[in-house]
């Protein structure tokens, strides 16, 4: 917070400043040039912070004091946690409707169990099938037709299909 608050010290120091010295110069070329200068100077002054940021070592930290309180790490692993389960919920969900599904359109072969497994980014957020793992009831005669029902109906690619 000091940091926001000696920059805008030094802003309206520097415009206080600025606002004499264009009162004391003459009018005429002098002037316009002292304009220039001075133009130049307010916006050092003012893009000084933008310079820090963009500096190594800069830390927001810096500016602002923030201080994050440890049960504040309790919620965040809460929510993860929470959003870990829900995405579990998610795969156990689309896994059943998958067997119902595919029982209920090939009555010519039937499977006994899918687990459908997503790839997710670090916030928990599901952004794919990453694989489609299937077991059978029993010898299936053409394999690849298997995968290929499955791969329509879970929408992924053919060799994401696992038969087990």
């Amino acid at each position: 917070m000091d940091l926001i608050n000696n920059w805008i010290s030094c802003i309206l120091a520097g415009v206080v400043l600025i606002g004499l010295i264009e009162v004391i110069v003459p009018e005429g070329e002098i002037k316009k040039f002292v304009f220039l200068i001075t133009g130049v100077i307010l916006s050092i002054i003012i893009s000084t912070p933008i310079i820090k940021l963009f500096a190594s070592d800069f830390s927001l930290d810096e500016i602002f004091d923030i201080d994050i309180p440890e049960e504040s790490f309790y919620y965040i692993d809460t929510l993860r946690a929470a959003v870990d389960r829900q995405n579990e919920i998610l795969e156990e969900v689309f896994s059943k409707n998958v067997v119902d599904k595919f029982n209920g359109m090939y009555k010519d072969m039937q499977i006994e169990e899918c687990k459908i497994l997503f790839s997710h980014d670090e916030n928990g957020k599901i952004i794919e099938v990453k694989e489609v793992a299937v077991k059978t009831h029993g010898k299936v005669q053409d394999m690849a037709l298997l995968k290929k029902r499955v791969a329509d109906i879970c929408e992924v690619d053919n060799e994401k299909v696992k038969v087990g």
